[in-house]
């Protein structure tokens, strides 16, 4: 955080990557109902947003890394063979963020979720490597999947208030507020907070 946050102000990019992040959809936030599962994930949505903005693993996300923001590039090197470039573009929401953030919206708008635990795994693999390359010592594979999680259920209060698309996260939703009120709502933001704490932090 020490390095990511000068460099966001001084390369001018978003104080917080993505642009679904809650500080950003208050109306979708407040659109969703008070009552059943989406009112426990109304009384969370803070404290989701809470963790996430202070997870150890900040760094640059792109912010909208949607498959439609992806490009993939055939190059031949100077051996004649060709290999595979992916390149991303439309960097609009960059800014300092949870990778996890942008993991969970590509994920969920342009993967199947079948396949999902393998990305992961294979996610966190290269970047552990790239990491441990720098000297940098990188999450446990636990660590990371919390805040997956946590990632997912906040990409989730943004499609129910803005509209679905890509695969269904809701029964990952309903297993972290299981989680967290044991299936009824506890009232309150700070309640949630104070749950959320307990089990995350």
């Amino acid at each position: 955080v020490e390095t990511i946050t000068p460099l966001v102000h001084q390369v001018g990019l978003q104080p917080i990557g993505s642009y679904w992040h809650l500080d950003t959809r208050p109306d979708e936030h407040a659109s969703l109902s008070n009552q059943g599962w989406q009112g426990r994930l109304k009384h969370a949505a803070q404290a989701i947003d809470y963790c996430l903005k202070r997870d150890a693993m900040q760094c640059l996300i792109h912010g909208d890394p949607k498959d439609a923001n992806v490009m993939q590039l055939d190059k031949k090197n100077t051996k004649n063979t060709q290999r595979t470039v992916i390149a991303m573009y439309d960097f609009q929401y960059c800014g300092q963020g949870t990778p996890t953030r942008d993991v969970a919206y590509f994920l969920c708008s342009s993967c199947n979720a079948e396949g999902e635990a393998e990305h992961v795994q294979y996610y966190h693999q290269q970047l552990c490597a790239l990491l441990q390359q720098k000297g940098i010592t990188p999450p446990t594979m636990e660590h990371f999947q919390k805040s997956l999680q946590l990632a997912f259920c906040d990409f989730y209060r943004f499609l129910c208030g803005w509209g679905q698309w890509g695969y269904d996260l809701k029964p990952k939703v309903l297993t972290l507020l299981d989680t967290l009120d044991h299936g009824k709502d506890l009232g309150s933001e700070q309640a949630y907070h104070d749950a959320i704490q307990k089990e995350f932090w």
